[in-house]
């Protein structure tokens, strides 16, 4: 298992991210912040508790619309 590694941003701040085999899940603990991933079409605003998913490849661009805090964890899904 894997341990979450947690980012602290000022507004206007970015972190760039290279997923793994299995993507990054991506949970903001506050604040708002606009993900975008290299070959995907959409980008993606997490806040609050929210998680994100990303994909498998592609760098990810985390930008705080905000000041806030998000944890990145890339330990694969569980099946249930």
């Amino acid at each position: 298992m894997s341990t979450p590694t947690r980012f602290h941003l000022h507004d206007n701040g970015t972190v760039r991210l290279l997923p793994r085999a299995e993507g990054l899940r991506l949970r903001a603990e506050r604040g708002t912040f606009l993900v975008t991933q290299e070959g995907d079409p959409e980008d993606h605003v997490l806040r609050g508790a929210g998680e994100l998913r990303t994909g498998k490849r592609g760098l990810v661009v985390v930008w705080a619309l905000s000041d806030g805090a998000f944890e990145v964890d890339d330990e694969p899904l569980r099946a249930a």
